[in-house]
């Protein structure tokens, strides 16, 4: 619904369900514009220029998809995307990623720190600092509260933790938490 911003109307849907809406709102505005009178008939790859847009349907495109989606959009956005379909992925990226997608922003961030660390010089003391925050991090997604003194709480568990390299950090979160889907 207008007035409703895009990206709180696409929480509502199922990741799968999100860009069929995009182009159905994409598709009903380009029928709406050239003044047909069944959007069924647009095809999501038939380019904008066969369609019959020129310069100034373009920008009524423009205008209207604005106010639809609530996204501020270039004025040759129509022309920077080929064809309805394009146009359509172009503002479903626009509206950013899903709120309730946290956890495949986590699995994109650890999948990009995975790829960061070979960077890493194999000693000092910047891998030692990544090492003691992913160590925090891990105490923090387990729930358990990092011990006061080293010596408290279980003595195999507290070895485990101290002795843990780099891989061994990453094999618990890949099991743990699952790898992204490439």
């Amino acid at each position: 619904p207008e007035g409703v911003p895009l990206p709180e109307r696409l929480a509502e849907l199922a990741v799968a369900q999100r860009e069929q809406y995009v182009l159905q709102i994409v598709t009903n505005l380009v029928a709406s514009v050239l003044k047909h009178g069944d959007p069924s008939g647009i095809s999501p790859d038939r380019p904008f220029r066969d369609l019959g847009f020129d310069s100034l349907t373009g920008v009524e495109l423009r205008n209207r998809l604005a106010r639809e989606t609530g996204l501020t959009l270039p004025a040759t956005v129509v022309f920077d995307h080929p064809n309805p379909g394009a146009l359509a992925a172009f503002v479903l990226d626009a509206a950013g990623p899903a709120p309730d997608e946290p956890s495949r922003a986590v699995r994109d961030g650890l999948d990009r720190l995975e790829a960061s660390l070979d960077a890493l010089p194999p000693d000092g003391d910047t891998r030692a600092e990544v090492e003691a925050r992913l160590r925090g991090l891990l105490e923090r997604l387990s729930g358990s509260t990092p011990a006061a003194d080293p010596a408290s709480g279980d003595p195999a568990v507290q070895e485990l933790i101290a002795s843990a390299s780099a891989y061994e950090i990453f094999d618990f979160i890949d099991t743990q938490l699952g790898r992204a889907a490439d």
